[in-house]
């Protein structure tokens, strides 16, 4: 009900660099909220368009971007389906960790 929300990940200043040729192997994302709305998530690579794949309840573990970059971005877009007897704001925390190996230069 309304637009989706687009939550960019990818490495911090702070965290140690990737190497260029790092490829993704495995991700796990999750988002939790309080509050009786329904949300519904998708973690997507690269931008909202996609590709994509839906949180299942809460969290995923997925291999669907196997081989893409690990600089990213990933991205978790949260779209409110029913807000139920809530109304907004709504604050969702989210959490994504991306596996990663050296790929070919």
């Amino acid at each position: 009900m309304g637009r989706a929300v687009v939550v960019p990940f990818q490495p911090g200043k702070m965290d140690a660099p990737l190497p260029a040729n790092a490829r993704i192997t495995r991700v796990y994302a999750a988002r939790s909220y309080d509050g009786p709305a329904r949300v519904a998530t998708d973690l997507c690579w690269g931008s909202a368009q996609g590709p994509c794949v839906p949180l299942q309840g809460s969290h995923v573990n997925t291999r669907a971007f196997d081989g893409r970059s690990a600089q990213g971005p990933l991205l978790l877009v949260h779209r409110v389906e029913n807000w139920g007897p809530a109304s907004p704001p709504l604050f969702v925390r989210g959490t994504v960790t991306v596996w990663y190996a050296a790929g070919r230069p």
